[in-house]
């Protein structure tokens, strides 16, 4: 046959049922009882949807169980409860064993829910104290049971002692209960495992524990699996700790290390990709494998029976089209106790795509590059005044402005690329290109195998990079809640002066060389944002010359249904129809952020009735209105995945208002003649783009097609100056190279060049 195989996908931390698609109604929220911050005898179970359509989908996508657990709004949570992704009832999928499974959770969140209505606990102190109450409460409940068995003077005539809100902390107490913790930081962890001692219990997993690569001992004396994530990152300041290399380390120290969803967090159908850049980062292939299969079921106790392949387990094995590893692998078939759950359609043929086993790791390539900055470890292989500099013998990737994707130009071979002053003076072929005398001259490293490839800096065009560094943390913003016609996104854009910064510097490191900004994020209280912008990730501050701010590429508007759709068009039809779109405003665009296709339809009406030039940006349903779009002048759609921070083509339906979003959105539009760009959507992610863009290769898109995707096709939908987005003579210098193929994971940033700022060997955090 072939395939690649691998034992079924185990995702040990979903709340696929109890957070259930769609997502967004209150209706389907069953994960979190958060009326007491202490319940640990509610059933995860008991709200368990069974026909959530995220469990099918988790299963075609390999995953075969899943532990399901209460959400994290409580310090005790409840019951969780493990599963097979087969049958139709919680009856039919549960696996019992008789054993308890409690979720409790530490840190930031419960303090937020109960703090926001003064309640205890509103601070660490207080959630310690809460649990140490409940669990004192629990150890006299297990000594009354205790000496009732024994027969004590003290009990005699009395019934046995009950309490069914402290039971499952007894069993906790008689360790027949499974303990996973929700929790991040070094404190808390060490916090949660001092009161184990305390009261001598094992806590089995810490999920998420962004911070336990600090402290990997304490987790590998005390036999704690860490059930963590492999990027998701700097969502909130508990995760802004996070490293990329936190699996392997903690794996190198010994430590049992899994990775999960956190489902609808993550995907879980996407377990695959988030153990591929765990791979990416430093994690052995084994490893990260075993991470989504051994690990996670020995955690859950059901090592003995499925996360193996081995005579006597159960028969849970998926047949990959490719190695699994590989971005883009899509399960074939996937088997539950011998059953295939995905067998071909009538006169279906399914065959691997590719018995390729890539070999990568951006930890053994970091010295690819020979030359100038490159050779300057004593600065960090960072030079900031770099006023003449070519790239010689790489492949070349030029994109170009005003073509459609499927027409970019393909790559130049052995190609130069001169720069001088911040600007690009020449590129081409070598011939056709000398090296201007005095030029520092950067080259594949010899004896390392490095193959270059040249690339337009790649252009973010929907996240708020520069604008929210912790998005639970308003400190840390620079935009508005609500939005003003007059307000420019660019007048709030940090940099990273003093220190701060870190994910202007995780997109950087990762391509990126431009990204566009949107008042209030795109998404105010009112119908009309403000002035939308762009700028270069160089530089300490916008001031800085490096940094290159466009200040208004067009104006951010959105349907705001609170008061309903028909009041939101007539809102956007006076402000609109009150502009001057023949003379002052004829180049300006209106970028509405948007993914409902009905709403975006609404929009089409508006446009052509008023003429303005449209952007829409979001657009997870902007398929299903493809030829409307395409037979409107003048507009493009900007597909951003912003409800997923794993590498996809478009946001997953999980929404009531995104049920109908595909995979293939993007790729509808393109071949109905709609201009169209990808984007992340996710500032956390953004360091992914490049990988959401090899994604299109799976269309048939070629390399520099699937490139300008996300160089000149966003440059021009949003119409930045001439030159951004591409390169060629003229244009302002903003490159990437890698080294390998610059759209997987076999492909690693070398080189970003950013005006006269040259940042070899760029780390993520």
């Amino acid at each position: 046959y072939g395939g690649f195989v691998t034992p079924g996908i185990v995702d040990m931390h979903s709340h696929a049922g109890v957070y259930s698609y769609p997502d967004d109604l209150f209706a389907t929220q069953d994960g979190n009882e958060m009326t007491n911050p202490t319940f640990p005898q509610v059933q995860a179970r008991d709200g368990f949807r069974p026909d959530d359509p995220a469990i099918a989908q988790s299963r075609d996508s390999g995953v075969t169980t899943m532990q399901i657990l209460p959400g994290s709004g409580n310090l005790m949570g409840g019951q969780a409860f493990r599963i097979k992704l087969r049958g139709s009832s919680v009856h039919d999928m549960i696996y019992e064993d008789g054993r308890t499974a409690l979720k409790m959770a530490c840190g930031e969140n419960p303090k937020r829910v109960y703090g926001s209505r003064h309640q205890t606990p509103m601070s660490r102190m207080g959630n310690i104290w809460l649990m140490r109450k409940k669990l004192s409460e629990a150890a006299q409940l297990r000594n009354a049971q205790d000496a009732w068995c024994r027969g004590d003077a003290t009990t005699s005539g009395r019934d046995y002692p009950v309490d069914v809100s402290l039971q499952p902390l007894v069993e906790l107490l008689r360790g027949r209960a499974l303990l996973n913790v929700h929790c991040y930081t070094v404190g808390d962890l060490a916090a949660l495992v001092h009161l184990s001692h305390e009261f001598s219990f094992s806590i089995s997993a810490f999920h998420h524990a962004l911070e336990a690569y600090k402290v990997p001992e304490l987790m590998r004396e005390n036999n704690i699996t860490v059930a963590t994530f492999s990027d998701l990152w700097g969502y909130k300041f508990e995760a802004y700790g996070a490293s990329v290399r936190s699996p392997r380390v903690l794996r190198d120290a010994g430590v049992a290390m899994a990775l999960k969803s956190d489902h609808p967090v993550l995907v879980s159908g996407n377990l695959a990709v988030e153990a591929a850049k765990a791979h990416y980062y430093g994690l052995g292939a084994e490893d990260a494998l075993r991470a989504i299969t051994r690990v996670p079921a020995e955690s859950i106790a059901m090592g003995h029976r499925v996360g193996s392949l081995a005579a006597g387990m159960d028969a849970d094995f998926v047949v990959w089209d490719r190695y699994p590893l590989s971005l883009g692998a899509q399960a074939l078939h996937v088997y539950i106790d011998g059953v295939d759950m995905k067998p071909p359609a009538l006169g279906e043929e399914r065959k691997p795509r590719s018995t390729h086993v890539p070999t990568f790791s951006a930890l053994q390539r970091e010295r690819a590059v020979a030359g100038g900055a490159c050779e300057l470890l004593s600065s960090g292989l960072r030079d900031e005044n770099a006023t003449s500099y070519a790239f010689v013998g790489v492949r070349l990737y030029p994109s170009a402005r005003g073509v459609r994707v499927s027409d970019a130009p393909s790559a130049v071979e052995n190609a130069t690329v001169v720069v001088e002053d911040g600007s690009v003076t020449c590129a081409g072929a070598w011939a056709a290109c000398p090296v201007p005398a005095g030029a520092t001259v950067y080259s594949a490293r010899p004896g390392t195998g490095a193959e270059l490839s040249l690339v337009a800096g790649f252009i973010e065009s929907a996240s708020e990079i520069g604008q929210v560094e912790i998005a639970s943390e308003q400190a840390t913003y620079s935009l508005a809640a609500s939005g003003g016609a007059t307000m420019r996104a660019i007048d709030g854009i940090r940099l990273g002066a003093e220190g701060v910064g870190k994910h202007v510097h995780a997109a950087r490191a990762a391509g990126i060389a431009g990204a566009v900004v949107y008042p209030a994020g795109g998404a105010s209280s009112g119908p009309v944002g403000g002035k939308a912008g762009a700028f270069r990730l160089a530089g300490s501050s916008i001031a800085a010359g490096d940094a290159y701010p466009v200040d208004y590429v067009g104006i951010s508007v959105r349907v705001d249904t609170s008061a309903g759709v028909p009041a939101a068009i007539a809102s956007l039809r006076e402000y609109l129809g009150g502009m001057d779109w023949k003379g002052a405003n004829r180049s300006t665009r209106v970028l509405l952020h948007e993914h409902q296709a009905d709403n975006i339809a609404a929009m089409l009406r508006l446009q052509r009735e008023i003429g303005f030039p449209m952007v829409i940006v979001g657009g997870a349903e902007a398929h299903v209105v493809a030829a409307e779009i395409a037979a409107s002048p003048n507009v493009s759609v900007i597909v951003a995945a912003s409800n997923d921070q794993t590498p996809r083509l478009n946001s997953p339906p999980m929404g009531w208002n995104t049920r109908r979003a595909r995979e293939s959105g993007f790729h509808i539009l393109e071949r109905a003649g709609v201009p169209v760009a990808l984007a992340t959507g996710n500032t956390d992610n953004a360091r992914s783009l490049r990988w959401v863009a090899g994604l299109a290769r799976e269309y048939g898109y070629s390399t520099a097609a699937a490139l300008a995707l996300i160089t000149s096709s966003p440059a021009d939908a949003v119409g930045l100056p001439p030159g951004y987005g591409e390169v060629r003579a003229g244009a302002p210098a903003a490159l990437a190279v890698l080294d390998g193929d610059p759209l997987s994971f076999e492909g690693v940033p070398a080189v970003v060049a950013i005006g006269k700022r040259i940042e070899c060997a760029p780390r993520q955090l």
